[in-house]
């Protein structure tokens, strides 16, 4: 096995919820990750999606901010297509994705 082997992650199917439910989502552990990719189910209802983070998994996740402009962090998706998780995200220790509905992405992927 490859060092990238070992430093890659795979969720699939993970669930994405409103922000009402941010309990309820799975947290992505990204501590020592520089990036990855989501990839929207065809015919998901999701157009946009929105970072949380957190030290840890087990920490209170808050919205992630853009330290450059200080706004949310946030992507507009389209069913069926993938895209680089945000540059943004770098160095949060856990993330959670909330949408603008309620759905699934095929799958999150991140790399060290």
């Amino acid at each position: 096995m490859s060092i990238m082997e070992r430093a890659t992650a795979v969720y699939d199917n993970y669930a994405v919820d409103v922000v009402g439910n941010l309990a309820n989502i799975k947290p992505i552990n990204y501590k020592g990750m520089a990036g990855g990719r989501l990839y929207v189910s065809a015919g998901s209802p999701l157009t946009l999606l929105t970072f949380y983070d957190a030290k840890t998994a087990a920490a209170t996740f808050l919205p992630a901010q853009d330290t450059t402009a200080g706004t949310p962090v946030t992507m507009a998706v389209g069913a069926g297509k993938s895209y680089d998780l945000p540059a943004a995200l770098y160095g949060a220790g856990a993330l959670k994705i909330v949408g603008n509905a309620a759905g699934t992405l095929d799958g999150v992927v991140t790399k060290g």
